[in-house]
């Protein structure tokens, strides 16, 4: 699964019951992978508090530059031990952009670290930004959780093998759906953005003040459409995806509207098909 990658986090050793917990602990805190998984469990607490916070918009921006911060973190992790490795080099723009399209990881923090910018320099949120990351973030918390963390945590052993069963269940038979679910939010959020939002703003321009909050929405959502392009050329599940829910919007369409959507739709497909990516 994508979205803060694999940070390669060392499994536990055959003897870690004698292991001490503070021991353990120090030995963690040494490790770059410790910091990546301590950025998934922040990035969810913050989503948290984000979601419990709608009576104060100000909390709602903090939270969500914490949680996109925490992410970030995550991929610099993972970008670091591609660095570390000799697989992430470039000396130039343009092979900047080549591996960018090739590197989901990069691809992601590139989007993350756009979106932190944006919400802390101009306080533009955009939530939806955050539901794949989210659902990623689940899934690495729980995997290094489970298996670098709690064979070693001084609990009833009946107790951990319960929880670690629970756990191992869950990631293997779940893993899939969420990671479709993901593929959904990402589809549904550049709908929303490029089909509703930024229509919406564009209209403003001749008959309306657009304000500078507008203008930076708008920049937000180009930015983001580029973000799903590279996406969508690199993973054939969200192809399929798209295309099937393209699809069910065809069946459902009324008859009387089918032509007007059959124009907006060719009209977005050669407008996505054109759009540059690198």
């Amino acid at each position: 699964m994508t979205g803060g990658g694999n940070a390669n986090g060392a499994s536990p050793s055959s003897v870690h019951q004698a292991y001490p917990l503070s021991a353990l602990l120090r030995t963690r805190l040494r490790q770059p992978q410790f910091y990546w998984f301590l950025g998934h469990f922040l990035a969810l607490y913050h989503f948290v508090c984000l979601h419990l916070s709608f009576w104060s918009w100000n909390n709602q921006l903090y939270h969500y530059e914490m949680c996109l911060l925490y992410v970030s973190v995550t991929y610099t992790v993972v970008l670091y031990q591609f660095y570390k490795s000799g697989q992430l080099r470039f000396v130039s723009l343009r092979q900047f952009f080549r591996i960018l399209k090739t590197l989901d990881n990069l691809q992601y923090f590139v989007l993350v670290a756009f979106f932190l910018i944006l919400a802390i320099t101009q306080m533009v949120m955009i939530s939806g930004v955050l539901y794949p990351l989210m659902v990623f973030s689940v899934f690495h918390f729980l995997n290094y959780f489970k298996e670098n963390l709690l064979p070693f945590l001084p609990i009833n052993s009946i107790f951990k093998n319960l929880v670690n069963n629970n756990f191992t269940n869950f990631i293997n038979n779940y893993s899939n759906f969420f990671f479709q679910m993901a593929q959904f939010f990402e589809i549904i959020t550049c709908l929303k953005l490029t089909l509703i939002k930024l229509p919406l703003l564009l209209v403003k321009f001749p008959v309306l003040m657009v304000t500078k909050n507008d203008l930076y929405t708008i920049l937000a959502s180009i930015f983001y459409l580029y973000f799903f392009k590279l996406r969508y050329l690199q993973s054939k599940s969200m192809q399929l995806l798209l295309t099937q829910l393209v699809m069910k919007a065809d069946s459902n369409i009324p008859l009387n509207y089918k032509s007007i959507w059959l124009k907006y739709k060719n009209l977005i497909k050669v407008i996505f098909e054109n759009l540059p990516v690198a």
